[in-house]
């Protein structure tokens, strides 16, 4: 299992500042959170091949992370729709020439207009699923799926889970990037959640850090400690490929780092 660090870890500072710190924790792997002026995706030919020799240089490999603002899938509103793939095909174009373990999304949200059209948001999610990994399929990236804990998200609970598993077909080239700090804020059922033996199957991340999201900056200890259980607990049913510790602050981080190797 690769011990990953979240770039948002020197988020003011920018990428090549975050990758230098993850090596100097002797990590192999850093999770690069997309977002401007942090990490700009719209990178030219020249700058996208020095950051690929920089990773090189350094002994990492990375991951992309969608940021999740306004990224929708399931959106009744075609233009959002459109900008959304449109993006997350330039990320799996980045993902591949920066030879990215993976990229990581959230497969969308359910505001007003799609509660009031359940139906056909649901079946424009699977369809912009499909549309997703078979582009990524096309160009040899995973792509893995993010739980969030907003009342709007499509994926929050454990039948959001499967519910992904149906959308997703026979396509293999996908899994899902378990974010424990969301499952807890959700009041999510973890004990359910891994009982499911096709969903647990497909955990091929999971991110670890304070509660609700890695941006708090005042943290309870206890709280760490809580999701520090939940990983452990989960690790019972599936050994992921990769562990990301998400936090923007260090002394979390170090704490987290000293309790999940």
């Amino acid at each position: 299992m690769l011990i990953s660090v979240s770039s948002i870890i020197r988020f003011k500072e920018g990428i090549i500042e975050a990758i230098k710190y993850a090596a100097r924790l002797g990590l192999m792997h850093i999770d690069i959170f997309v977002a401007n002026p942090h990490f700009n995706y719209l990178m030219t030919d020249e700058e996208i091949e020095h950051l690929r020799k920089f990773l090189d240089y350094m002994g990492m490999r990375a991951s992309l992370k969608s940021p999740g603002f306004v990224e929708n899938l399931a959106s009744i509103n075609p233009d959002v729709r459109k900008i959304t793939f449109k993006f997350f095909k330039k990320l799996i174009d980045l993902a591949k020439r920066i030879n990215a373990t993976h990229v990581t999304i959230k497969p969308g949200m359910f505001f007003f207009p799609e509660k009031m059209r359940k139906r056909e948001a649901y079946d424009l999610l699977e369809e912009g699923i499909k549309r997703v990994l078979s582009y990524a399929e096309e160009q040899n990236v995973m792509i893995l799926f993010e739980n969030y804990y907003y009342p709007i998200e499509a994926l929050r609970f454990p039948k959001h889970f499967q519910k992904i598993v149906k959308f997703a077909g026979d396509n293999q080239n996908y899994g899902f990037a378990l974010n424990i700090p969301h499952l807890l804020e959700a009041k999510a059922d973890i004990e359910k959640l891994v009982k499911m033996k096709d969903v647990i199957r497909r955990i091929e991340a999971i991110y670890v850090g304070p509660r609700p999201s890695p941006w708090e900056l005042k943290v309870d200890y206890s709280s760490i400690d809580e999701v520090i259980d939940r990983f452990r607990f989960i690790t019972r049913y599936v050994i992921p490929r990769i562990t990301i510790l998400a936090t923007v602050r260090e002394d979390i981080l170090i704490r987290m780092l000293r309790e999940v190797i």
